[in-house]
């Protein structure tokens, strides 16, 4: 599977073999720009791809900004230590309106292919059980409104903090599927920011510990 960050990035992939796309970085649709993009806007990006993969499945990691990835309009203040910061989905809540309209746009381009929903940054197994409220909330607001949306939108997480591997039996209990961030679950695992060039020779991916996790998370 490819990963891309806006639906220019799709045909390419498709056309060069990839078999579904793994993750759609819906956070770029939200940079370099004054404002958010609405939900028409989101809905057809969303909607090109899933019609560029006939059928294949298709990823979308619900907005992971905030943190190192600083929108100037939500005004989310600079931190110190932002991989560890208020990101992804710490700041949902907060910015419920933006989110909603995201999970509207999803779920309406949903019904146009194979549609898979990933939240980022999970730690806390209240957090997905908040995400799947939402997202009842948003369903029954289409419904109401006569939108056409989909009714299958398989929810997952991202595996990169290292709680959710010790109680990945909980999440198994509430979600269809798991994607392991693995640059992220190093870093946090052996407490090595991976953008510090001075710590390149500590970074591995292959530290046993970060095995074991993977493992277990298996």
């Amino acid at each position: 599977a490819a990963n891309i960050g806006s639906a220019l990035e799709a045909p390419g992939a498709f056309a060069c073999g990839a078999q579904g796309i793994g993750l759609f970085r819906t956070e770029m649709l939200y940079m370099d720009r004054d404002s958010a993009p609405d939900e028409q806007e989101q809905f057809e990006a969303y909607q090109q791809v899933l019609l560029s993969a006939q059928g294949k499945p298709v990823i979308f990691r619900t907005m992971d900004i905030g943190g190192d990835k600083q929108i100037p309009y939500l005004n989310i203040p600079q931190e110190e230590n932002p991989f560890l910061g208020y990101r992804a989905v710490r700041i949902y809540p907060e910015f419920a309106d933006l989110f909603r309209t995201q999970l509207r746009a999803i779920l309406r381009a949903g019904a146009s292919g194979n549609a898979l929903l990933m939240i980022p940054m999970v730690h806390s197994l209240d957090q997905i059980l908040w995400i799947k409220q939402e997202l009842q909330n948003v369903r029954d607001a289409l419904a109401s409104q006569g939108l056409r949306h989909t009714a299958h939108l398989p929810l997952g997480i991202m595996v990169e903090v290292p709680s959710v591997c010790f109680i990945i039996d909980h999440f198994c209990e509430e979600v269809d599927f798991f994607s392991i961030g693995t640059n992220d679950l190093t870093q946090y695992t052996l407490a090595i920011d991976r953008q510090n060039q001075s710590l390149d020779s500590f970074f591995d991916a292959h530290h046993i510990a970060v095995l074991r996790m993977i493992n277990q998370t298996i």
